[in-house]
């Protein structure tokens, strides 16, 4: 009489994961100009504050929270 090794429960199948997106390297790189004190070049890609003023400036400003949430109860 031999002695044989019998699963009770079924086997596990392996599910392929799906895999990540890469991650954002900007950040990153961010990170490392910061630490280095390297320039900031953004600061070459600003507008002058009279070109957001023109931009922006005749915007109507939003209306209360309270109004809008009357609407959509």
């Amino acid at each position: 009489m031999g002695t044989a090794l019998v699963p009770l429960i079924p086997t596990v199948q392996w599910l392929h994961k799906v895999p990540l997106p890469r991650p954002d390297p900007s950040f990153v790189t961010q990170l490392i100009a910061n630490a280095e004190h390297l320039p900031q070049t953004s600061r070459l890609r600003r507008a002058a504050s009279e070109d957001a003023l023109m931009a922006y400036g005749s915007k109507r400003p939003l209306g209360s929270v309270s109004a809008r949430t009357r609407q959509v109860v």
